[in-house]
């Protein structure tokens, strides 16, 4: 029988096939969450027909939106991750923080 305990190994290293793991994140967005969005807003305008079903269908609205408010968050701090990406290439590219003048010591 074969442990399940054991070594650890990294699935992905920092920096490497990062933009794949990117374009992978982008593809969750047309895949679950533009259903999910339709899905609320039809559970929205059920939920009105009458009060218990507002209460049961309630629930059900609340884990959507949580789940929709996360994706929300994620994308973006994958907009910061990016913005961050094209700041690091600007100031690496040609000692660009070099030619600064406010930044050279005097």
């Amino acid at each position: 029988m074969k442990s399940l305990w054991g070594r650890a190994r990294p699935v992905l290293s920092p920096g490497e096939n990062g933009s794949a793991a990117l374009d992978d994140a982008d593809s969750i967005e047309t895949t679950y969450l533009q259903p999910l969005r339709i899905f609320d807003t039809v559970i929205g305008t059920i939920a009105e027909v009458h009060p218990y079903a507002k209460m049961a269908l309630g629930v059900l609205s609340c884990a959507s939106k949580i789940i929709l408010t996360q994706a929300d968050r994620d994308e973006a701090v994958l907009d910061l991750y990016k913005k961050l990406g094209q700041v690091y290439g600007f100031i690496t590219q040609d000692d660009t923080l070099l030619k600064i003048s406010s930044l050279s010591r005097p």
